[in-house]
């Protein structure tokens, strides 16, 4: 089996990436705002190319597989990297630094006291930024930092790990991690 051309494939992409995150081809054609059957077509051609399945039919709805746990991976850090070189793009000539989106996750008194103190002083000082802060536990920010879909999580724990440091940044009565 030869690896399809990514520009064959590239068009298809994000109508894969909604459905694996929708759940359903019904489902990510309302975020589309295409047809249904455009967007099973969609990844009728996308499986065709990659001859390979990317989902399990179960029921009405679809399940990624491991190939297509994978490429939704792939897809996601790819979707990320444009947008991060979309934001750079778009800094004014001669400056450096971040601009765009800066997605944050924590969660209890950290959010209050913390968090959403220093996101808004940062985008005050940066008006390039844009916070975008998320309620999640420590389970659910990790994981969507491990994906990522996420640059930053705060929580009151350290989860260190292949491709993860947590640092202590303070404390509140406990430690703080970040």
């Amino acid at each position: 089996m030869t690896q399809p051309d990514l520009s064959r494939v590239w068009n298809w992409l994000p109508a894969f990436l909604a459905i694996a995150e929708a759940g359903s081809a019904v489902a990510a054609a309302r975020q589309l705002h295409l047809t249904p059957a455009a967007v099973s077509r969609t990844l009728r051609l996308l499986e065709d190319a990659l001859q390979a399945p990317l989902f399990e039919r179960v029921g009405r709805g679809l399940v990624l597989n491991e190939a297509g746990e994978r490429l939704r991976e792939a897809t996601r850090r790819a979707r990320f990297d444009l947008e991060r070189g979309l934001a750079d793009a778009l800094v004014e000539p001669g400056r450096r630094g971040f601009a765009g989106p800066l997605r944050v996750a924590s969660l209890g008194v950290l959010t209050r006291e913390l968090v959403l103190p220093a996101l808004l002083a940062l985008k005050r000082a940066h008006s390039s930024i844009v916070p975008e802060h998320q309620n999640l536990g420590p389970a659910e920010g990790f994981a969507a930092l491990a994906r990522g879909e996420l640059e930053l999580v705060f929580h009151y724990e350290a989860l260190d790990g292949e491709g993860r440091r947590s640092e202590l940044l303070g404390r509140i009565p406990t430690a703080v991690y970040c």
